[in-house]
């Protein structure tokens, strides 16, 4: 409870130093959030349940390549806010998540900014559209799975061999307990459901 404290002030200093259009929240171990400022940002509050499966997994592939935080990915609330995220993480002794602190920043200002001087300038680059409901989470489960993907050659993934070894390396990662990723690898991997499961099976 002592570091629990320590935390809140931190994130407390965190939120004056930022100021206005910045949401600082913290979650414990199983994603309930402890603290929060900025919640209209995102319509969160005190007491909401997030998912402990993908923090834990984007903490464990952060302290794969070496750091235990992820700063400046772009994400949207759920109410379609743009969103500049960045995430701390927190383990105790055993090296097991035991905090996470997060840092949104409504970028929403700025997009439209760079609207109107590309509009002024008569630049128009293709907007990729992403959809608003995805939270931050969500967002950087996606690239991880894509990322994974992108390191293999299209020819990688014809026979069954090659798709169980991608699904160790993502089993590995965590990213199976991540809402909505089984069936995001099914629709990349051309597979049902069923036989993503069966293959999860083999490899236990």
């Amino acid at each position: 409870m002592e570091m629990e404290k320590i935390l809140i002030k931190f994130c407390d200093f965190i939120s004056h130093l930022m100021g206005p259009q910045t949401e600082v929240v913290l979650h414990d171990r199983t994603g309930k959030i402890l603290w929060i400022t900025g919640g209209e940002i995102t319509g969160r509050a005190v007491g909401q349940q997030e998912q402990p499966s993908a923090m834990e997994m984007i903490a464990r592939q952060q302290a794969a390549e070496g750091s235990d935080f992820c700063t400046g990915y772009k994400s949207f609330s759920r109410k379609g806010t743009p969103l500049r995220s960045s995430s701390l993480f927190f383990r105790d002794e055993k090296g097991a998540l035991d905090y996470v602190l997060c840092v949104n920043q409504d970028i929403s200002a700025y997009v439209d900014l760079q609207e109107m001087l590309s509009a002024f300038i008569g630049d128009r680059p293709e907007v990729q559209q992403v959809q608003p409901d995805n939270d931050s989470l969500d967002d950087v489960v996606m690239k991880m799975i894509l990322g994974e993907i992108a390191r293999l050659k299209p020819s990688d993934l014809e026979s069954k061999e090659d798709k169980l070894r991608l699904i160790a390396r993502l089993n590995e990662k965590g990213i199976f307990g991540a809402r909505g990723a089984v069936g995001t690898v099914c629709e990349l991997l051309h597979i049902a459901q069923p036989t993503l499961y069966k293959y999860l099976q083999e490899l236990r």
